[in-house]
């Protein structure tokens, strides 16, 4: 809905804005809070197929090549150079994807509605992610008959698991501070879960 709506927009300057009145696609899922929770199911299953979909490509695990090198290059700084933190591909393609989210969650009108958006889809996928890398780390026990047998690959790969925890870990802390996070904040300090549910339902 929000695609169409884009390129409706886009194309014939069909918009909330320049039409008044007239109904967008998306407001059809957000005249009320179950078609809006099923929206939100709905992504948040089509989110998961695409993140399996990530993780099940052979390079899934590979370093991309962009992060290849021991440190940043910080020629123009008088700082000495930071270490570069070495990613797998599947990692900037999850952040992509959680980036989207976001920016579907902003379509919703309502403070309320985002951080209910926020909670049901985005924080779930972070979570996968999450127990997906625990699993990982958990199956490379490194005995000292694990590093007799594959040597320094298996660091590698443990590594690379970790280095993928660590890079979304930044990039959660640097939505934390944008306006958007730092607004849902504030509306989950003031109102509980039940309270979200309400005001949903008084605005629809």
């Amino acid at each position: 809905a929000l695609s169409f709506d884009k390129t409706m927009a886009d194309l014939y300057g069909y918009s909330a804005e320049a039409v008044g009145s007239w109904p967008r696609a998306v407001d059809f899922f957000l005249a009320d809070q179950s078609r809006l929770v099923r929206w939100m199911d709905a992504d948040l299953q089509f989110a998961r197929l695409k993140v399996r979909a990530e993780l099940d490509k052979p390079t899934a695990w590979s370093v991309l090549a962009a992060t290849v090198g021991l440190f940043t290059d910080n020629s123009s700084s008088s700082e000495p150079p930071a270490p570069r933190l070495v990613t797998p591909e599947c990692c900037d393609h999850i952040i992509s994807i959680l980036t989207s989210v976001a920016e579907r969650a902003q379509a919703v009108p309502s403070p309320e509605g985002q951080l209910l958006f926020v909670r049901m889809v985005q924080l779930p996928l972070v979570e996968d992610f999450c127990k997906q890398l625990s699993e990982l780390l958990a199956k490379e026990k490194l005995t000292t008959q694990v590093f007799t047998e594959r040597g320094p690959a298996v660091l590698g790969e443990m590594s690379t698991f970790l280095n993928a925890a660590e890079r979304i870990k930044e990039v959660l802390a640097t939505w934390e501070g944008e306006p958007f996070y730092s607004s849902l904040k504030f509306v989950q300090d003031e109102v509980s879960t039940e309270e979200v549910g309400s005001a949903l339902d008084s605005s629809s």
